[in-house]
């Protein structure tokens, strides 16, 4: 569901308004609403808002909901000896729509060689990868388990939680399915106060930074290596500003209602080095293919730890989209992470250094990552590789070809996305990320910038098509 989509916010504040007189009238006729009611509430303002986002996606849910409480239920009923066979055998069934919809014509074309007319285009279930894994991970989790049998309604709310179902983050039964089982609505200014700041600065990284720089992202450039390497770096920009700008808006919509999220960003350009940056880029999904993949292949006890490594990569860049150009991102991560895990002990380099390699390598990635066309990538790569095409003559050319009327308003956006990364620096500092920009004066700022210079196109976050 897209936060930033008006629609959203009036179909929210009237459900929680039904809520609220329900519990006025029981009130006034001084009468308890059943423990159950909060609970049945939130699941049915949780499946109402995935309905609004469409009748695939709502199906496609209900399906793999279904499929993964009696996955669950099944694996309880069964020794812990055979459950690692049952895990083989169910979880490419959970795997199944997601392959379906999302790899389809991808294996069809690129793999068996078929022709595009093949199959018709078709839709792509919305936040199908994240709520797949998160389905995912609570199976595997309840098969290490004696005997875990969740009651349906709180798996419901657990897999269904309306601020991160459609694009995260992918929690685990440990952090949320507790607070689905005991969750009241409760109205105080404890949630609020809590919730306001990470709104704010969701919106702002949205509206005023991640959308206004899309106009600018020119993908179709290639007259040298100068545009491409700018719209790199643009997209750069947008991807973390527009995801970062979505957990945000998710974790205060959460925490309006005493629940905790994840906190799925923190400050991921800040980092010194590669792994590092992982710890920091999409927290929950590299923490899941961590403790789902890496770990049972052997992690780094294991001498093959860089191939398990690799795989981990490649296996992430599929999730990320079907396209060579995702294995060619994921594959290039994976080689900065053998690299790193290997040297860390052996190089050391200033700060200022780290981070500028870091960040090299970083958004260099970027390119296969955005660029799905792949005569165009190969193009863009060969250009990128011509020494002749960083002529500082074409440099000049690139920079005269903007006009003043989009010139200013490009530098004052990159100025204020630097100013934006500053603060965050700031922040880690002091403690905690984010907390400078969470102060009240600086919520009264982002907010008031917001309005003016929000962008109103409603542009969808990128991780729905993810």
């Amino acid at each position: 569901m897209n936060f930033t989509d008006f629609g959203f916010w009036p179909r929210l504040l009237l459900c929680l308004a039904a809520v609220w007189i329900a519990k006025g009238v029981a009130s006034l006729l001084n009468k308890d609403l059943p423990l159950w009611f909060d609970r049945v509430a939130l699941a049915c303002i949780s499946l109402y808002l995935l309905a609004c986002v469409g009748p695939l996606t709502f199906g496609i849910f209900l399906l793999l909901f279904l499929l993964a409480y009696i996955g669950i239920y099944l694996i309880s009923a069964i020794s812990k000896v055979r459950r690692r066979l049952f895990l083989s055998f169910y979880i490419p069934i959970l795997l199944a729509p997601l392959v379906y919809y999302k790899y389809r014509s991808f294996f069809a074309e690129e793999i068996l060689g078929w022709s595009k007319d093949t199959f018709n285009a078709i839709l792509i279930p919305a936040g199908i990868s994240f709520y797949t894994f998160q389905k995912i991970a609570i199976l595997v989790d309840a098969a290490r388990l004696n005997s875990y049998r969740p009651i349906p309604l709180d798996f419901l709310n657990f897999a269904a939680f309306f601020p991160q179902v459609v694009a995260g983050p992918i929690e685990r039964k440990d952090e949320l399915m507790p607070q689905m089982e005991g969750f009241r609505f409760t109205c105080n200014w404890s949630n609020l106060n809590e919730a306001a700041p990470w709104l704010a600065l969701g919106f702002f990284y949205k509206l005023c930074l991640a959308d206004n720089l899309s106009p600018f992202i020119n993908r179709d450039d290639m007259a040298s290596s100068w545009p491409i390497l700018f719209t790199t770096f643009l997209f750069g920009l947008k991807i973390y500003f527009d995801f970062c700008g979505y957990s945000l808006i998710a974790l205060g919509l959460a925490r309006m209602l005493g629940v905790t999220l994840t906190l799925n960003f923190r400050s991921p350009y800040l980092s010194l080095n590669i792994r590092d940056f992982w710890r920091r880029w999409h927290v929950s999904l590299s923490y899941w293919f961590r403790d789902y993949v890496y770990i049972p292949l052997g992690g780094s006890k294991t001498r093959a730890w860089w191939v398990a490594l690799l795989l981990v990569f490649l296996l992430s860049g599929i999730w990320h989209g079907a396209g060579w150009n995702f294995l060619l991102w994921g594959a290039l991560h994976g080689i900065y992470c053998v690299i790193s895990h290997a040297t860390k002990d052996r190089i050391r380099l200033p700060s200022f250094v780290a981070w500028v390699i870091t960040m090299a390598l970083v958004f260099v990635a970027w390119l296969p990552f955005y660029e799905t066309r792949g005569g165009i990538l190969i193009r863009k790569l060969t250009v990128l590789f011509t020494p002749s095409s960083y002529d500082p003559k074409l440099l000049l050319q690139y920079i005269a070809s903007y006009d003043t009327w989009h010139l200013f308003p490009l530098l004052l956006l990159l100025a204020l996305c630097m100013m934006t990364l500053i603060v965050e620096r700031i922040s880690i500092r002091r403690g905690n990320y984010y907390q400078f920009a969470r102060h009240p004066i600086a919520i009264i700022l982002l907010v008031t910038v917001t309005v003016w210079f929000g962008s109103s196109k409603g542009n969808d976050f990128i991780y729905f098509t993810f």
